[in-house]
């Protein structure tokens, strides 16, 4: 195998959680996440380095997520502090629990003994071939880059490209988990835990980082801002970033073409099922314009997918069905792109959000943030007032999201053009859930983007002892109103359960004759005039047993699609047991408000 082919790969390693470390207080864990102990894959040894600048520590100490198997639609907790010990070899972390309902689920089974194991997520960037172990060859990464740690439950087989797992059991033999019969690596002597020097290399990456975020401040006057970053844990970069964007320019939309110039006769012959099982297979002998199409994304747009990539040129292409002898035809696809499929599947987007598709690097979107005051001449002769409005602008990075499709393997065993755009169907409801979500609840921590509820959006302020009443829907609309903001595309969107809810409670509660959610259909109604439409991306746990409800003018809400197009990895052992294939789909976007005045929200009703 050349080495080349693992970099930019995503693994994973499992370790065993040691309850002596649990705080039940404070809800935290230390932990270690990794070792350099050897691993034995199908290709030879695996040697994760622990040396000076070998680990790409960044993302792991920004808060990182810690997550349930490895599912980012499962947070659990945080990474508070991650080090790495070079005396043990050995990376050690700080984890505390959510307060979330699954968090204390996961939370107690590890109080209870009954999750016993960690796993790390991480990306490889630079491996080098190294001394044979045991007669077989041995690699060392020498860049490597955790991303989330992952409370996981009894090991399991997970091989090359989409995990691996170990138990490291002391003074014993490390036993490789991919075959039965593999051999063992060297034995591996445990080093006892030195906590002081743990403590005193954590003290001193916080003081380096408070010295270089001052240090910045005092250069550009920012030192008010440089507060809120010492006290939030925000990293020196995260700081540089935004000195960068307040003392610069805003950037153009770049104009480059996000396609790659595939023919006619190329769109019509590729086929994503057998770019699917090429992955797959590691063969990609049937495969070749697939493969070329991938390689062409990467080299134009300089960036490594994490499966292949199906570049813009097939987003764009019409689907188009083989109509004979199957019943599978989905006629609703019929003429309509990967994107115009994703758009019309999209809750926000039919709401009336606005779409950038295949933009190129970053952007900043301009917006006035003080308008002109007006003034009354007294005289004819007296001049006007003159005032400058002042702008502000929305910036839009690239930031990756992932969502899974499961697939039959007998159905990838079809050849039908129908069968192929199934999977179409399957993988743009999953993005544009994902979408969905992440444009009204993303985090904008954990490399998530910053959703509307988590927006300084107008506070429609809900208090718990009360249910909604027609009072607190309309003060919506007022609070938008109020900034000169209610007009466009006007809508509410909200949880099923306040659905439900607003149906089964009147306007008037002392005559009863009209409930507040009005003229269902098509699974859309109508609340106080407006159109009103309910969707499980407004999430029923905002606070425990409390929903939300949000109101504005949906197309000054951005939803900015970046090249080079969807990237797929494809993961064959996940679902084996059920004879499923796993394809994750990768695409950066980003989420933007363009007037945050033109939203309010209520976060805070109680549907129990």
């Amino acid at each position: 195998m050349n080495i080349k082919e693992l970099e930019g790969k995503k693994l994973f390693r499992e370790m065993q959680i040691s309850r002596e470390t649990l705080d039940e207080k404070e809800r935290t864990l230390n932990l270690s996440f990794s070792s350099n102990d050897p691993y034995l894959r199908s290709w030879g040894w695996e040697i994760l380095s622990h040396d000076p600048g070998h680990i790409r520590m960044d993302r792991l100490s920004k808060n990182a997520p810690l997550l349930l198997n490895h599912d980012t639609e499962k947070q659990i907790g945080a990474v508070k502090q991650a080090v790495i010990s070079e005396v043990e070899q050995k990376g050690r972390a700080l984890v505390r629990f959510s307060k979330s309902a699954l968090g204390e689920e996961i939370y107690q089974d590890v109080i209870d003994e009954i999750r016993t194991s960690v796993s790390v997520g991480y990306v490889i960037h630079q491996v080098e071939e190294v001394k044979k172990v045991d007669g077989k060859k041995a690699f060392k990464v020498v860049d490597w880059e955790p991303l989330e740690i992952s409370i996981v439950p009894v090991p399991a087989d997970i091989t090359v490209g989409v995990g691996r797992n170990q138990e490291i059991i002391e003074n014993e033999e490390v036993t490789s988990m991919e075959t039965k019969n593999a051999p063992t690596a060297p034995v591996v002597e445990v080093v006892k835990v030195n906590e002081d020097a743990i403590r005193k290399d954590a003290q001193n990456t916080e003081h380096k980082r408070m010295d270089e975020i001052l240090a910045v401040a005092d250069q550009f006057g920012m030192q008010k801002e440089a507060r809120e970053y010492l006290t939030s844990g925000k990293s020196i970069e995260e700081f540089k970033n935004f000195v960068l964007e307040k003392v610069s320019n805003a950037k153009p939309v770049a104009t480059q073409s996000t396609e790659i110039g595939l023919s006619t006769k190329e769109k019509r012959d590729f086929s994503m099922i057998r770019a699917v099982e090429a992955s797959m297979k590691n063969d990609w002998s049937k495969a070749g314009l697939e493969l070329e199409a991938s390689k062409a994304v990467e080299q134009k747009f300089n960036k490594q997918a994490k499966g292949f990539y199906i570049p813009f040129d097939i987003l764009n292409r019409d689907v188009d069905y083989d109509t004979e002898g199957t019943d599978l035809v989905q006629t609703t696809l019929l003429g309509s792109s990967f994107i115009e499929l994703l758009y019309k599947k999209s809750i926000v987007k039919a709401l009336g959000a606005t779409s950038l598709d295949g933009i190129v690097g970053n952007i900043d979107i301009p917006r006035m943030s003080g308008g002109a005051t007006v003034y009354w001449q007294t005289a004819e002769n007296t001049e006007v007032t003159e005032s400058t409005p002042t702008f502000d602008k929305v910036s839009l990075t690239p930031k990756s999201m992932g969502a899974i499709v499961d697939v039959s393997k007998l159905l990838l065993n079809q050849s039908s053009m129908s069968v192929e755009n199934m999977l179409i169907n399957d993988m743009t409801t999953a993005i544009a859930i994902a979408v969905d979500t992440a444009a009204i609840n993303g985090t904008g921590l954990t490399g998530q983007p910053t959703g509307l509820l988590n927006s300084s959006i107008n506070d429609g302020n809900i208090t718990t002892s009360t249910g909604l009443t027609y009072a607190d829907v309309v003060n919506l609309e007022t609070l938008v109103a109020t900034d000169d903001a209610d007009f466009g595309a006007l809508a509410y969107l909200t949880s099923a359960k306040v659905r439900g809810y607003l149906k089964s409670n009147p306007i008037n509660a002392t005559y009863g004759d009209r409930m507040m959610w009005q003229n269902e259909k098509a699974g859309e109604g109508s609340l106080n005039g407006y159109r009103s439409v309910a969707s499980n991306v407004v999430p029923d746990t905002l606070d425990t047993n409390h929903s939300g409800l949000i109101f504005g003018n949906w197309s000054d809400l951005i939803l900015c699609y970046f090249a080079p197009g969807l990237d797929v990895m494809v993961d064959p052992y996940s679902g084996a047991k059920n004879r499923l294939v796993s394809l994750i789909c990768y695409m950066d976007i980003d989420v933007g408000v363009r007037h945050l005045e033109s939203f309010a929200s209520a976060e805070n009703i109680l549907i129990s």
